[in-house]
């Protein structure tokens, strides 16, 4: 009979395997997101550009416009460090900027004066297909006014259609606001003249124009734009006489400022909280404390509440004349 012999070379796959000591390792705790002050800090503190591009292209860092406007806010006293940190990020290999993002680093490279970086921006945010946007001339145009260049505010208004972003009344109105704020008048007023037809001018647009004589004292010219209005089948709102109010105490006219308070009531405008509050800080500039007092207590009888500006203004009127106790 024969047997069959097993050869021992295939037993080798019965045998049960050696058994080796082994550990387990713990793993790293993942690395927490740093958060935005920590971020700006960092930014501000850092003098290697390469390095600091490392730890922004860092996967546990998750961009969201959100998050960069956050920073771009707290590096506002740093501009050249703000922009550097938008620069860099632009090269980042997944997160691509937002337009509000451009448009914050827009204004930070005008307000330091930056105006080579800010024409790049606008140019790189109009290749990304992401503007610029009637905000973004807006925001160019106040800090070209405000920065003693009136005359390249209006250049920007008037070259917005070369970059995709056609003027309307709205973007009409802000111009015109602006020139306005910078005490910049006559110019608002000379551009108001040649565009008012072709964009027809509405009640913002006057009331940005009586505001603007009013700031500079011209109430007579304010009023005229009032007239005008009229004329144009355009009713006056509150905020249109609230401003002329003002422009007349601001321009020391209080007995012009008193008459017209008074033409309000004969019209049964909708006199608010507003309209009695710059009666009464108007008449405690002018030292006339009895009719300030008058004004106010009038005020509390109608029903209308004080705001704490009200109270402010009050309580400023009784310090000018040691009234208070």
């Amino acid at each position: 009979m024969l047997t069959q012999r097993t050869n021992p070379s295939h037993l080798l796959y019965l045998r049960p395997p050696k058994s080796y000591p082994f550990t387990t390792a713990t793993p790293p705790p993942p690395q927490q997101p740093l958060e935005p002050a920590a971020l700006a800090t960092l930014i501000l503190t850092s003098s290697n550009p390469q390095a600091l591009a490392q730890t922004l292209y860092s996967p546990t860092i998750q961009w969201t416009p959100q998050l960069v406007n956050t920073i771009l806010k707290r590096l506002w006293n740093d501009g050249p460090k703000a922009l550097q940190f938008f620069n860099l990020l632009s090269h980042h290999p997944s997160y691509s900027h937002h337009a509000s993002s451009f448009d914050h680093a827009i204004d930070i490279s005008a307000r330091i004066r930056d105006f080579p970086s800010l024409r790049s921006l606008v140019y790189r945010m109009r290749s990304s297909r992401l503007g610029p946007s009637p905000k973004t001339f807006a925001i160019i145009a106040e800090r070209y006014a405000s920065a003693g260049k009136p005359h390249r505010a209006v250049k920007v208004f008037l070259s917005m259609h070369q970059f995709g972003c056609f003027q309307d009344l709205q973007s009409f109105n802000t111009i015109l606001d602006v020139l306005c704020k910078s005490k910049r008048v006559e110019m608002a007023y000379n551009l108001f003249k040649a565009f008012k037809g072709k964009f027809r001018a509405d009640r913002v647009t006057y009331n940005v124009m009586v505001n603007g004589w009013c700031l500079i004292n011209r109430t007579n010219k304010a009023l005229e734009m009032l007239k005008e209005m009229v004329k144009r089948g355009l009713t006056p709102n509150l905020i249109s006489y609230n401003t002329m109010l003002k422009g007349y105490f601001r321009a020391g006219q209080i007995n012009e400022a008193w008459n017209f308070f008074l033409e309000m009531k004969k019209r049964d405008c909708e006199i608010d909280v507003v309209t009695y509050t710059t009666v009464i800080h108007g008449f405690g500039v002018a030292g006339e404390i009895k009719r300030a007092r008058k004004v106010f207590d009038t005020m509390v009888k109608k029903g209308v509440l004080p705001s704490v500006a009200t109270y402010n203004a009050f309580i400023q009127v009784l310090c000018k004349k040691d009234s208070v106790g």
